[in-house]
This record gives structure tokens, sequence and C-alpha cells, in this order.
């Protein structure tokens, strides 16, 4: 999803946001998004004698836009207040 896709539904009310995602979710498989995790895990390790969470805070700075989102990301899921919910986002 793109940032202006982001940006075009910001004021959406929010149960209509939740139906969208929902209806979004029903369609997702979860493995090529975890096989692609994976590899770029894995690239990084080797990439980089670090450790992991500094190589991916060298590659999305918070200063950054794509960093502010995964920051976003990040505190949503901290919200969530059940396992099941946060794997399905």
């Amino acid at each position: 999803m793109s940032l202006e896709t982001i940006d075009a539904h910001y004021l959406t009310p929010e149960p209509q946001a939740l139906r969208t995602c929902l209806a979004l979710l029903r369609d997702y498989d979860g493995r090529a998004a975890e096989a692609r995790a994976t590899a770029l895990i894995e690239s990084l390790r080797a990439e980089r004698g670090g450790s992991l969470l500094q190589a991916f805070m060298g590659e999305y700075d918070l200063s950054s836009r794509e960093g502010a989102v995964l920051m976003c990301l990040a505190e949503a899921l901290l919200r969530i207040p059940d396992q099941a919910t946060a794997d399905r986002l």
C-alpha cells in the first residue's frame, strides 16, 4: 500500500476503514510476506556484522517517511489486545 493510498483514507471513519481492511484480509496469504521478510532478515544478517536492530534502523531511519510509517505500525501493533488480530494486521 502506498503512502498516497494511506493519505487518501486518512479521515475515513474507523468502522468503514475496518470493514475495508477485513475484506482485504480475507484473501490474504501471509506466506509470501513471511518468505520475503525471512529473506530480508537473512540478507541483512549476512551483509552486516552488527545487530539486526542496528541494520534495520540504518535502513529505515526514523526521520524518513518509511521509518515513521514503521513506527506507526509498531505502535498500532502494541495497542492490539489479542494475538490473532495482531497476526492478521
